[in-house]
């Protein structure tokens, strides 16, 4: 009945009726850019939003840890409670390298900009490790998120070329689990269950190969506490101090380790 009536009002051809072809055209003809459709999963509409002041709260948390974990390892080896709450520090370093490479608006300049701390940090890094071989962690950051870049470009060569030259040709601190770990964060925020899962075996799985020290399973209560981090935090981690607390807090350690030895 209905249809009849506007097929009447139309001129009684039901052709009428139809909308021209350019409406249905015309919204097809829209593309959105090239750059919207090559952005990886993580940064697609309806993933979780970051929040600024959750990574705030865990900037304090990351820095306070690792410089507990450090006085433990150099003047208190004796005083686990120091490392036990090291534990927390490289997995929120993880995840704060990996949500800082959702938000980046230039992964490129990321990357360079971790390659350049990690040389600077490796001369410090060296007081303490006098093999000359280890590299530290942030060359591990560095070499996670050329992993990431090229995962997000879909580039599973380059991936798999990058992941066997760092793993196999370099001594990097934390290794395979420290790689997996970022991976893993990179993952948590549209697949909190595999992100999760990788997670853990990360941090558990070296604990029965290489029969570690118990403290390194506590690494696991970093998940909490990088779930739990509070959406509103009053402080700011300033910028110069973020990035370079860890290149050069090696050096007043070391001053102090020599001036209570002599």
């Amino acid at each position: 009945m209905v249809v009849s009536r506007l097929a009447s009002a139309s001129g009684g051809s039901d052709a009428t009726a139809l909308p021209a072809p350019g409406a249905l055209s015309a919204p097809a003809m829209v593309c959105p850019p090239a750059a919207q459709v090559e952005l990886a999963p993580m940064l697609q509409a309806g993933t979780p939003r970051i929040h600024s002041d959750s990574r705030e709260f865990l900037k304090c948390v990351a820095l306070l840890s690792m410089l507990a974990d450090h006085i433990g390892v150099i003047f208190l080896p004796n005083i686990d409670v120091l490392r036990y709450i090291g534990r927390l520090a490289f997995p929120i370093y993880a995840y704060l390298v990996a949500t800082g490479f959702v938000l980046t608006r230039n992964p490129d300049r990321y990357f360079l900009r971790l390659a350049g701390l990690a040389l600077l940090s490796q001369i410090g890094f060296g007081l303490f490790h006098h093999d000359g071989q280890r590299l530290n962690v942030i060359f591990l950051f560095a070499l996670a998120v050329a992993v990431l870049r090229c995962w997000q470009q879909g580039r599973a060569g380059k991936v798999a070329a990058i992941l066997v030259a760092g793993l196999v040709f370099f001594d990097l601190e934390y290794g395979w689990q420290g790689l997996l770990t970022v991976i893993a964060f990179y993952l948590l925020r549209t697949h909190k269950i595999l992100g999760s899962t990788l997670f853990m075996a990360a941090m558990v799985v070296p604990h029965f190969v290489y029969a570690g020290g118990t403290y390194h399973v506590l690494s696991v209560l970093a998940l909490p506490v990088i779930l739990a981090a509070p959406r509103r935090f009053p402080w700011r981690v300033p910028n110069w101090l973020w990035r370079g607390f860890y290149p050069l807090h090696w050096y007043p350690l070391w001053l102090l380790r020599n001036f209570l030895v002599m």
